[in-house]
């Protein structure tokens, strides 16, 4: 057997390999799109067997499939809008389209494993839809880069509304909360005919502060009050905003016609009042409550009539 007899069975053999290598990548890519076919007819018919909107995206050619329910879900006919991306780009809201697209397309690149989320849609006739969507890609080429993919779209409307509701329900409770915390820690005491009381607790911050004025000014005016006591034995730490607070009290009341008498004054407290420079000079400073009540009572109490020479008590509030 010479040269040229051998190259020629070499050739042979290698063209015999090369058909049976091209036999199988034949039977290979029919499996391969068998089991496509396969899996897209089952995706067809759990789309059609649900409420969920389903959708079909050829990222080559951006031709899509949208089924008769994703549109209904929309308030449109099936096929009133072009299939393709366009037309869910056109109706998705502007606030959530940017980050949408920023989700999907990490997905694609691989930096997300799982594609889900929750946006809002135009509706026909409805205003805005919450809608629910899944995805997944069914093919990629050669360098493994997504070239079709599959998913699904859930009405979450229903679900958006209770969420929402429960949040405003909760901020309504946490407000009525604080509302009755505050009422709490500034109770006003009628302790005797036009006197009041207002025991401070506690720190003070600019929303307290802002309470404590307008029960002042509301009990100065339900009660007739000409003398307001504001007990400060519970304030243990004085600042600027507890001095703030108690000049403007004592400022608003004076302009309804009663005086401000501050009692349980520390020394420490009075000091730091000094170094901060408070203006005090208008307001009644008593060291104890039980003072601070006698100035009180002697304040409240009507003169005695020259020409009847009856005195009248003061009654003091149980």
């Amino acid at each position: 057997m010479d040269g040229s007899e051998i190259a020629a069975r070499a050739d042979v053999s290698r063209l015999e390999a090369r058909v049976v290598e091209l036999e199988r990548e034949i039977t290979e890519g029919k499996e391969r799109e068998r089991r496509l076919v396969e899996s897209e007819q089952r995706f067809r018919w759990m789309v059609d067997g649900s409420d969920d909107g389903g959708w079909d995206w050829d990222l080559r050619t951006n031709e899509a499939f949208m089924s008769p329910s994703w549109f209904e879900m929309l308030g449109l006919t099936p096929g009133e809008m072009p299939c393709n991306a366009e037309t869910w780009s056109a109706l998705m809201h502007p606030d959530d389209a940017g980050e949408v697209w920023k989700m999907l397309q990490s997905f694609l690149e691989g930096r997300l494993r799982t594609y889900h989320l929750e946006y809002r849609m135009r509706h026909k006739s409805n205003g805005w839809v919450w809608v629910m969507s899944r995805a997944k890609v069914f093919v990629r080429d050669a360098d493994g880069k997504p070239i079709r993919m599959a998913g699904t779209l859930r009405d979450i409307t229903e679900r958006k509304q209770m969420e929402e509701e429960r949040a405003r329900l909760s901020q309504s409770l946490i407000e009525a909360q604080r509302a009755a915390l505050l009422e709490l820690s500034t109770p006003l005491i009628p302790i005797a005919d036009g006197v009041v009381l207002l025991p401070l607790i506690g720190a003070m911050d600019p929303a307290r502060a802002e309470h404590l004025l307008c029960t002042l000014l509301a009990g100065v005016e339900q009660h007739g009050a000409t003398t307001v006591i504001l007990d400060v034995t519970g304030v243990r730490v004085v600042d600027a905003a507890v001095a703030d607070a108690l000049v403007r009290a004592s400022r608003a009341i004076g302009l309804l016609g009663a005086r401000a008498v501050i009692t349980g004054m520390r020394p420490e407290v009075a000091r730091t009042l000094v170094e901060i420079g408070a203006d005090l000079g208008a307001i009644v400073l008593l060291s104890s409550l039980r003072s601070g009540v006698e100035y009180a009572l002697g304040r409240a109490a009507p003169r005695a009539s020259a020409s009847s020479g009856v005195h009248r008590r003061v009654k003091v509030m149980p």
